[in-house]
């Protein structure tokens, strides 16, 4: 993560998997990660330790997150191609079973998606983030392409629960990052201002059915769309947790509201955001 060096991180992995843990999701560090030998290092030591257990494991998917962003430009596309390869000898090796990466914007997405072997990408989408239902998710249910969704309430935006008086810790990414100083702007209230996007989503609360709360109502506004195989949501109390779940059990949208919350990101968040990302 952002907060770990190589080595820290290479522990933890390790822990994980002596504990059990089938799903990987390796958030490379936009600061320290930066060379693609850093990344191909990474996968390496991963597959020797497996190795060294002398065992087949049962890590279901390691997602290769934030590491495609670093090194998308073109002229390094053959040098990315390495950790690519070194993924499909984890799984001919039988080490794990899929992979997928992590992306920033659409076309990282569509360009990930021609390596064969890749299995899910995961992407930001939400009522602020519209784009990639455009063409991204029809690409991936054509190649047959998972897609996870990941900052699905925009940093906490959409749980209608902020104002323009919320203050958050100086180690919180909603303070240091709203310009987009320490990491891609997109991922701190998925890209938009949060003056706008609090007036944003005043707008959608009066869209809302009376019988969800913002976060349902925003969750289940992502599950409308059928190329979605799961959802990301973060959650710091068992409340938010259950709020959160109970989503996917809620009834749909209807059309009408639908439209609404379209007319609502057009009127006021697509252009901040629709072709940065």
């Amino acid at each position: 993560g952002f907060f770990y060096d190589i080595y820290d991180k290479m522990r933890i992995f390790r822990n994980n998997l002596d504990a059990g843990i089938v799903w990987i999701d390796n958030v490379m560090n936009p600061v320290t990660d930066t060379s693609l030998g850093v990344v191909r290092a990474n996968m390496i030591d991963v597959i020797n330790y497996l190795d060294s257990r002398q065992r087949n494991d049962n890590v279901v998917f390691f997602s290769l997150n934030s590491a495609w962003h670093l090194v998308i430009p073109y002229l390094m596309r053959e040098a990315f191609d390495e950790v690519f390869e070194v993924l499909e000898e984890m799984v001919k090796k039988k080490k794990i079973k899929h992979y997928g990466v992590s992306v920033e914007k659409v076309e990282e997405g569509l360009k990930a998606m021609e390596y064969p072997g890749v299995s899910t990408v995961q992407i930001i989408f939400n009522m602020f983030r519209q784009r990639p239902a455009e063409l991204f998710f029809d690409v991936a249910k054509k190649k047959n392409i998972g897609i996870i969704i990941r900052v699905p309430l925009a940093s906490g935006l959409l749980s209608g629960k902020m104002t323009k008086d919320t203050n958050f810790p100086k180690n919180d990414h909603r303070n240091y990052n709203r310009k987009g100083h320490s990491f891609d702007v997109g991922e701190t209230f998925a890209g938009v201002p949060f003056e706008i996007g609090l007036h944003a989503v005043e707008k959608l609360k009066k869209i809302k059915p009376d019988t969800l709360s913002m976060s349902q109502f925003a969750l289940k506004w992502i599950l409308m769309h059928d190329a979605i195989s799961t959802v990301i949501p973060g959650g710091k109390h068992n409340a938010q947790v259950e709020d959160n779940t109970n989503a996917s059990e809620l009834p749909k949208l209807s059309t009408e509201v639908m439209k609404k919350i379209e007319r609502v990101y057009v009127d006021y968040i697509k252009p901040h955001v629709h072709q940065r990302w």
